[in-house]
């Protein structure tokens, strides 16, 4: 139990993606089929420089409509990619 309350045994992000990619399968391949493929993908976003800026940043913002228009901006900006 100590071992898993301290994570010592965990698996990161980047660590599990090139777990995958060496084993040529996709990293949901480890999760059960509990809907946890989208959780996934979240973790390997993390996995970047600029990921973890955005992140730190957004977190600082206290006023929630502020965050909320943030949101909506990225949301806006990422659907005229596609």
């Amino acid at each position: 139990v100590q071992k898993y309350e301290k994570g010592v045994n965990r698996v990161g992000a980047a660590r599990l993606q090139q777990i995958a990619s060496a084993l040529d399968v996709p990293v949901t391949f480890f999760y059960d089929g509990d809907n946890k493929a989208r959780e996934v993908e979240s973790l390997l976003f993390l996995d970047s420089a600029f990921s973890l800026r955005l992140l730190r940043a957004y977190s600082k913002i206290k006023d929630q409509t502020v965050q909320r228009q943030l949101v909506s901006l990225m949301e806006s900006i990422a659907a005229n990619e596609d």
